[in-house]
């Protein structure tokens, strides 16, 4: 191996997760599929991108490994040499009458302002990891930011561009201690030009469980069986810092030598809520009317939504009680231990993703900004909550399984852009729908005031979990 810096891949799975959008604001586009398997291969391990990036490879034969406290070399001075190194490389690459490559030189630069923010966020290095630790096995998914551009002249008019901005993957962390046999992980790639976004989602986390686990400890942590007794958030493992893997889709040669930030985090196993209502033929509903138990599957899955809607609730509401909004709800930010109804009593929720976080005064930014108001942040939480649950519950309890009519797209264009935030008036739309009868009979005049609660924005999270509607045995 060397001093190159790499992830291996051993089992090349390819898990697409599109088709079903997924709005986490106005701003953010989760573009998720249902799992399953399009591919399978056996590839001989290589190198992920090439050598994890041009740049990272020899800034490492120089400064040591990226996961290695080396005296005075930090993160600030590899910032200055992935400056001097990519402004060597251009010069090489120029001849006369080539126009100046300026896509190269924004990436220099953004190198510059996120390494700064690692420098001050780790500056002990504590949470680094070597690439040469992991391994690939699976790739989860992408996630696609939607940015407003502005027309090509004065009287074009702006466009929104899809860009992927994250590479999800399951890996194996090698610790290299004896007796600590290789753990399954969760690696998120952040690619070119969204490094900012992982800084902030670290800081985020970074704070929701109480930092980082020193290397000694990472392991154990890593290993731990979940509970109900964990944090309701994806726990933060550490980072590291490498070339991309080449699993973004984007051909552009300096995009392929820039640096992306991974962030390492605990694997549960857990699902995506908005898998839920599709996997419903494989749980107690599906059986159920399968086998004629019909009441006892029903009871089951209203019994498994109670059970997530108060989950989601206390995961948003230790966020907010430490200061963290998390700014991107939706379905897919939402994980779950277990998809099957019967289970519903050992359910637990995490929720992650927030690389579009906000922080109260109290939180240390360390030179990450804020975007959005604290409070602001806070009641659009609240809000997308609301949203969150009608989807939740229409979704699963539509006759005939999920539709447009029950997507999280759907509902806002009618709960806020017809009706206002006006919950009576479309619990009055939902009665109306034949699709929707299990559900309108699940949805008693409790559910409809906490979701009147949740709308209005005005009242914390703490609170409605004090309603009459989350007194359920657990």
């Amino acid at each position: 191996m060397g001093s190159t810096s790499h992830v291996t891949c051993r089992n090349s799975f390819l898990l697409n997760l599109g088709g079903i959008q997924h709005t986490m604001s106005p701003m953010i586009l989760y573009k998720a599929k249902k799992y399953g398997i399009a591919s399978f291969s056996r590839p001989e391990p290589p190198s992920i991108g090439k050598s994890m990036g041009l740049l990272c490879s020899r800034v490492k034969a120089s400064n040591g490994p990226l996961g290695e406290d080396s005296g005075n070399d930090d993160i600030d001075a590899l910032a200055r040499k992935l400056s001097q190194e990519a402004e060597r490389m251009r010069s090489l690459g120029e001849s006369p009458g080539m126009e100046e490559d300026t896509s190269s030189s924004s990436l220099v630069q953004d190198d510059e302002e996120w390494l700064s923010v690692l420098s001050r966020f780790d500056h002990k290095r504590v949470g680094t990891f070597d690439p040469i630790e992991f391994e690939l096995l699976q790739q989860l998914g992408k996630i696609s930011i939607q940015q407003q551009t502005a027309g090509s002249s004065f009287l074009a008019p702006s466009e929104k561009v899809s860009r992927t901005a994250i590479v999800a993957f399951l890996a194996q962390y090698f610790s290299g201690m004896p007796f600590e046999d290789p753990v399954v992980i969760f690696l998120k790639e952040y690619l070119p030009g969204s490094q900012m976004i992982a800084c902030k989602e670290m800081v985020a986390l970074y704070h929701l469980c109480d930092g980082i686990p020193p290397a000694d400890r990472r392991w154990k942590v890593a290993s731990a069986f979940p509970t109900k007794d964990d944090i309701p958030v994806v726990r933060l493992l550490g980072y590291f810092v490498a070339g991309p893997s080449g699993r973004g889709g984007d051909e552009n040669t300096d995009v392929q030598q820039a640096n992306t930030v991974w962030v390492v985090q605990k694997w549960d196993g857990s699902v995506p809520l908005s898998m839920y209502p599709e996997t419903q033929q494989t749980s107690g509903y599906g059986l159920g009317r399968l086998f004629g138990a019909e009441q006892a599957a029903m009871r089951n899955r209203k019994s498994m939504i109670c059970s997530i809607v108060k989950g989601m609730l206390k995961a948003v509401s230790y966020c907010h009680e430490r200061s963290v909004a998390h700014g991107s709800l939706g379905s897919g930010t939402f994980l779950l231990s277990t998809c099957n109804d019967r289970d519903w009593s050992s359910l637990v929720v995490k929720v992650d993703s927030f690389g579009f976080a906000s922080f109260g005064r109290s939180i240390e930014r360390f030179g990450v900004e804020d975007s959005n108001s604290f409070d602001a942040a806070i009641k659009a939480d609240r809000r997308q909550l609301a949203v969150i649950v009608l989807e939740c519950i229409l979704s699963s309890l539509e006759e005939g399984g999920p539709s447009e009519l029950s997507s999280a797209a759907s509902i806002e264009r009618v709960l806020i852009d017809v009706y206002s935030w006006d919950v009576p008036s479309y619990r009055q739309y939902v009665e109306e729908e034949n699709r929707w009868s299990d559900a309108v009979e699940f949805m008693d005049d409790s559910l409809w005031d906490v979701l009147s609660l949740l709308a209005s924005g005005s009242m914390d999270v703490q609170n409605i979990l004090k309603h009459s509607f989350f007194d359920i045995d657990e």
